[in-house]
């Protein structure tokens, strides 16, 4: 028996769109998901991770009073390829990423870098903290040996006490959604005009 009418264009999208599934499923048993703009607080002290509104490379990343008109406390997750639960923290305001600079002159003290999914500098493991909702360790994905610590002087220092409160991050979503591109997202281009998909 001949088929009528072959769509292989609708399987195409279907497989796309369970594939988008599947991947949004994989973020949502870790509690955070790639897309969504977040404000990150260190759980014991309440303050809120910024680059201090400052958009250039060697910025220091650091703790500041919780302010939600500030651009500079806006944090994504840039999902890294073939590497589960491991994302980029970028600032989408200004298209840079959190850095840990182990080869600086103050190795592992956090500083903002272009975007590098490559990196493995910029590369987190986020691992939620048990008993303890909407908190995660920021971990070096590379070896896990390291994580995301505050400072008493307020800056963020890659750090081995992994047991260590100070290493504790709350994820609060704002309500906003990226609006520009970023590099390993997925992305449906729709044309304005006659709503058709590229």
């Amino acid at each position: 028996m001949k088929p009528i009418y072959n769509d292989n264009r609708g399987k195409k999208i279907f497989i796309g769109l369970l594939l988008c599934y599947l991947s949004l499923a994989a973020y949502a048993d870790i509690g955070v998901r790639p897309g969504v703009i977040y404000h990150i607080t260190q759980a014991s002290n309440g303050l809120a991770v910024t680059n201090g509104n400052n958009g250039n490379n060697n910025a220091a990343i650091t703790l500041a009073s919780p302010d939600n008109t500030s651009p500079g406390q806006e944090w994504t997750l840039i999902p890294v390829e073939d590497e589960e639960a491991t994302f980029v923290l970028c600032n989408p305001n200004y298209n840079k990423a959190m850095d840990m600079a182990e080869n600086s002159s103050t190795p592992w003290t956090l500083l903002q870098w272009n975007v590098d999914p490559n990196n493995n500098n910029q590369k987190f493991l986020i691992q939620a903290v048990e008993g303890k909702e909407s908190t995660y360790q920021l971990l070096y994905a590379a070896d896990g040996t390291r994580t995301m610590t505050a400072q008493a002087a307020g800056s963020l220092k890659m750090e081995t006490d992994l047991n260590a409160t100070t290493t504790h991050f709350k994820f609060e979503e704002t309500g906003k959604a990226v609006s520009i591109p970023l590099a390993n997202l997925h992305y449906v281009i729709t044309q304005a005009n006659t709503g058709k998909v590229l």
